[in-house]
């Protein structure tokens, strides 16, 4: 299912999926994204971009407002294949290279 796009703004868009959601912030040198999606989102992420005009190489950084798979997956594939700079809050670097992993388990959840 394609993304929903909200305009928020002439300039700020709010991409929805079932899942999750991500933030398109657009200006004269490219867009912004704000999280990136799950690793499988990226398809997701790139229409999102087209539908406002844009395509992957527009994208001039990556902003993750935390380092859950559901925010950062593709922000790899940017940085990877387009050398998409991607910047966290220093304390989410070591949760991001998996140097440790901060989240709830299915037990977590039960309770």
């Amino acid at each position: 299912m394609a993304p929903v796009l909200t305009a928020v703004t002439d300039h700020v868009h709010v991409a929805n999926t079932p899942l999750v959601n991500w933030t398109l912030v657009t200006g004269e040198s490219g867009v912004m994204l704000i999280d990136a999606g799950f690793p499988g989102s990226r398809d997701d992420v790139l229409t999102s971009l087209r539908e406002i005009g844009f395509g992957p190489t527009d994208v001039q950084a990556i902003l993750l407002t935390h380092a859950h798979i559901d925010h950062f997956g593709s922000a790899i594939w940017f940085a990877r294949t387009h050398g998409t700079p991607v910047y966290c809050h220093a304390d989410e670097v070591g949760h991001s290279t998996r140097e440790y992993l901060q989240q709830a388990s299915p037990l977590d959840l039960v309770a």
